[in-house]
């Protein structure tokens, strides 16, 4: 059984890869989710989490962040082309785990790009504007009944 999602597109962000694992990953049986299939690809986080560890201060910050996201798109890439469940679940492991490996890298190395003063006013800036979102979007609720999704 082969299978592809026909809008596959460079999703090559953390959490576009586990928003479009159910759709590369199908159930076949029935069921709503293929819940072996994204537990297994799931656990690639955790062997990915080992790679970082091991990898961060021996290959250094840019270069393991930018092998990682590199090898992230190119496994995006492979995961567009119709295969064999298992070969997209050894796909997803891979990708997942790159992801996973960029993600933590570049959190780890943000920080010690940038002062104190610097982190601190992005952090509050954040802050404020999620507090001015949560208001807007209750009274916006509020005001039409129903969920209304903004983009700006």
């Amino acid at each position: 059984h082969t299978h592809t999602h026909p809008h596959i597109h460079p999703l090559t962000r953390y959490y576009g890869t586990v928003l479009v694992a159910p759709f590369i990953l199908p159930p076949e049986d029935g069921e709503r989710f293929n819940y072996p299939a994204l537990f297994i690809a799931s656990f690639s986080e955790l062997i990915g989490c080992g790679v970082a560890v091991y990898c961060i201060d021996r290959a250094g910050r840019r270069m393991l962040a930018g092998v990682t996201y590199g090898l992230c798109a190119v496994g995006m890439f492979a995961l567009s082309i119709p295969s064999p469940t298992a070969v997209r679940i050894v796909f997803m492991m891979v990708t997942r785990g790159a992801v996973f490996v960029g993600s933590s890298t570049t959190w780890v190395h943000t920080p010690e790009l940038y002062p104190t003063s610097v982190r601190g006013a992005g952090h509050s800036w954040c802050n404020a504007m999620a507090r001015l979102g949560a208001w807007a979007g209750g009274w916006q609720m509020r005001k039409e009944g129903s969920c209304v999704f903004f983009f700006f």
